[in-house]
């Protein structure tokens, strides 16, 4: 899979300069007038082929993660377009609230495996989707406690207002059953889905805890899982914790709960790249001891001045969103955030 990076220029008349006008256009077919089609990576101005950085100007002021269709997690540098064969990643900025997000087994920002006698779990790095020792691989001392990772007092996301995304990297070398994506509060109640580790299947959602839990997904990446859910309605602060269980049922609501659902000796869960995000769920964005923002895709299409209709299709199931009547001026068009963020394909027609 190929990153192509454009860095943030002016836009400059030259652009235009061998486009054929809209009137000129429409009279030879009723064909759009421009076609960027991401997935093929085919490029179309005014009835020519043409480079992406002919049709389009891109820019990102940060580097940026994303899965590629081999299942393998790529950081992209910054000003370089994230390109897969479904479409290319236009995303607005994100802030991953979540401190140390790679580095689990970071005492002072995650709370340790749960081992109230020291042998619970066996905690070290392993390979995560980035090649990297991103993960953490926890295996149960059969001590009829969780296999968990919570977030550390110093590590608790303001979750209040608005909409958030949570989400997180599993491992499908998991061996536990089943595997909890939760948020809580100091209490016992969680909030928050639970999925099959063996199918990636969604098997629980539950708001013990408060909130609202809505659009639990778990997608598959190669040899990981990404489970994420959206909350609405958060109204506690301190203490709110994200957190990872591993459990052998698929109805446990409650952390008390868990220990009759604990792991037997051996078994396993491995996670990392747990995230919290303002929003809604958009690709994985690392952090270290502190919040990490991603900057916004942020890209313009090369127009003639006029009036236009601009279809855009995504390669992630959203439905296309159509922009009935744009008014260009300047000889560009901006591309506004978007209500999915992997986009296959944008069409403009002349009005």
């Amino acid at each position: 899979m190929s990153n192509i990076a454009y860095p943030p220029t002016r836009w400059c008349s030259d652009h235009l300069s061998r486009s054929v006008t809209a009137r000129a256009f429409i009279a030879r077919a009723d064909a759009p007038f421009a076609m960027l089609d991401f997935a093929a990576q085919r490029y179309r101005l005014g009835g020519q082929l043409v480079s992406l950085s002919q049709a389009a100007i891109f820019a990102r002021a940060s580097a940026a993660w994303f899965f590629r269709s081999d299942g393998e997690l790529q950081k992209s540098p910054e000003n370089a377009l994230r390109l897969l064969v479904d479409g290319a990643f236009l995303e607005p900025t994100r802030t991953n609230l979540i401190k140390d997000n790679t580095a689990l087994n970071n005492t002072n920002t995650w709370g340790n495996w749960y081992n109230s006698d020291g042998r619970q779990a066996t905690v070290g790095g392993t390979t995560g989707p980035d090649g990297a020792g991103s993960m953490t691989r926890a295996t149960s001392a059969g001590l009829n406690k969780p296999i968990m990772l919570m977030c550390s007092a110093v590590n608790e996301p303001d979750l209040r207002g608005g909409t958030f995304g949570i989400s997180a990297v599993v491992g499908k070398s998991t061996t536990a059953p089943y595997v909890l994506l939760i948020v809580k509060t100091g209490g016992d109640s969680l909030t928050g889905i639970c999925f099959e580790a063996a199918t990636g299947a969604v098997v629980n959602i539950f708001n013990g805890a408060g909130g609202l839990v809505s659009q639990a997904t778990v997608e598959s990446h190669g040899g990981f899982w990404r489970p994420s859910f959206l909350l609405d309605g958060w109204t506690v602060y301190s203490p709110t914790r994200v957190a990872l269980f591993g459990s052998t049922s698929p109805s446990v609501e409650t952390e008390s709960g868990m220990d009759a659902a604990a792991p037997p000796v051996g078994q396993t869960l491995v996670a990392g790249w747990v995230q919290a995000e303002g929003g809604g769920v958009t690709s994985p964005i690392e952090t270290n001891s502190s919040p990490v923002t991603r900057a916004a895709d942020q890209m313009a299409l090369v127009l003639p001045n006029g009036r236009w209709r601009i279809v855009v299709s995504f390669g992630d199931g959203v439905a296309d969103q159509v922009f009935p009547a744009e008014a260009v001026s300047g000889g560009a068009w901006t591309v506004p955030t978007l209500n999915g963020r992997l986009v296959r394909r944008i069409t403009v027609s002349v009005l």
